[in-house]
């Protein structure tokens, strides 16, 4: 039986794993811990980092990047604001640009 359950608990993660991908979504919500305006760019920092499975390998930073030349950007910039003004955690899909990974999409925790 304990070894039934040990498979299938080692199965589950090694799903979890496989299925990890840049361009994914990040496994859990997390708080921003900070936002820095760069130089038109917004640097959005999460609380713990993003797991390493989902930054693309080419451009491994703390630092998400949000181009606030693109209203797309904008949008995810104002979206980072309201959560670290209101305490609400975030999930965040990335995409390497450059040397620093690009958000492509942001989820609020309901």
């Amino acid at each position: 039986m304990k070894l039934i359950i040990f498979i299938t608990l080692f199965l589950l993660n090694f799903c979890q794993s496989a299925l990890a991908a840049p361009g994914s979504w990040s496994p859990q919500f997390k708080e921003i811990r900070t936002i820095i305006i760069e130089e038109g760019t917004a640097l959005i920092l999460i609380e713990g980092g993003v797991h390493p499975d989902y930054i693309p390998e080419a451009c491994n930073s703390p630092y998400n990047k949000a181009d606030l030349s693109t209203e797309h950007s904008k949008a995810l910039y104002s979206m980072a604001l309201a959560a670290k003004l209101s305490g609400i955690k975030v999930k965040v899909a990335l995409h390497c640009a450059g040397s620093r990974p690009r958000i492509t999409h942001m989820q609020l925790q309901a």
